[in-house]
């Protein structure tokens, strides 16, 4: 078995069947497709155990429930009953576009990667998704040693597991954060990332990501803050830009997760630093520098421009 994609899902009757079926139209026989539905309360077990009864028969599609328990347990429970070389990731309200298995088949294929990366659109109706822009996480395709883009990639900090196929053993002595309900994607892959040596980008956009106003990143609660404080202690205490890039991108989450606690004082200054050092850098956008550098000040333009 070549690639073992995990779907965990929990209440997503609305969008599952198409997820799937985005899946079985282009089906390749190395690769199985693994569905942990977390304790949903919808028709969303009944839906898949009724659609894709022959794809369940031929082991195609493996289909397990479990008490909720959160999108990082499902995930950790599917990546452990993975049997392919590789894993990657597929959420129930997302589509895998044409070309997918057979772009990812050949990669795998032809070279032994760490992690193979790809493009995305994002879409809010799937009917209109081939008028939607190809976005990539950096400009670099093909065989890539990794420390060359390791800046890149941290400062654009998008890290979504499903842009991506990992190589199963980098999760041997890593997990997701079970209990954590926002960013816990990069707080798990930004650790696998310290000992990948090679990817491999494929030029061309192969995942769809659904615009859903009921998401986590679109529904940003006061609460999520302790848990990036804690992420942010466990960082390296090392001197290297891509770590630097880290700490500037939860600068911007913790302020905008503000739960009405100021940060502690050697987290302010070392914010402040870091706004002097990156104050002219190029690759940061303007507001993760203003956030940095006045955090109040940014506060009371958002609550200016909100009227």
């Amino acid at each position: 078995m070549y690639l073992s994609i995990v779907m965990p899902v929990y209440n997503g009757e609305v969008f599952i069947v198409e997820a799937l079926e985005s899946f079985f139209t282009q089906y390749h026989d190395q690769i199985e497709l693994i569905v942990i539905d977390d304790g949903s309360t919808d028709d969303t077990y009944k839906l898949v155990s009724e659609n894709f009864k022959e794809q369940i028969t031929k082991g195609a599609l493996v289909l397990c429930h479990q008490s909720n328990a959160g999108v990082s347990s499902a995930r950790n429970k599917a990546i452990g009953m993975a049997r392919g070389k590789y894993v990657t990731f597929l959420d129930a309200d997302d589509i895998l576009l044409d070309n997918y298995t057979n772009s990812i088949i050949n990669v795998i294929e032809s070279y032994d990667m760490d992690v193979i990366e790809f493009g995305f659109k994002t879409f809010i109706d799937s009917e209109n998704i081939n008028s939607c822009d190809d976005q990539f996480v950096h400009d670099n395709f093909g065989l890539i040693e990794f420390k060359s883009i390791k800046n890149v990639v941290y400062e654009k900090s998008i890290w979504y597991p499903c842009i991506r196929v990992f190589r199963k053993t980098l999760f041997n002595n890593y997990s997701f954060p079970v209990g954590v309900r926002f960013c816990e994607d990069m707080m798990v892959l930004t650790k696998i990332y310290e000992n990948v040596e090679y990817v491999y980008h494929i030029d061309c956009a192969l995942y769809g990501y659904r615009i859903n106003e009921s998401g986590a990143t679109r529904n940003i609660r006061p609460d999520y803050h302790s848990n990036l404080l804690t992420f942010y202690h466990s960082l390296p205490k090392v001197d290297a830009t891509h770590i630097d890039y880290m700490k500037i991108n939860l600068s911007y989450l913790l302020y905008k997760c503000y739960n009405g606690t100021k940060l502690p004082l050697i987290m302010r200054i070392e914010f402040l630093k870091l706004f002097l050092k990156y104050a002219f850098d190029r690759n940061l956008n303007s507001r993760k520098k203003l956030i940095l550098g006045f955090p109040n000040s940014h506060r009371f333009l958002k609550r200016i421009l909100s009227k």
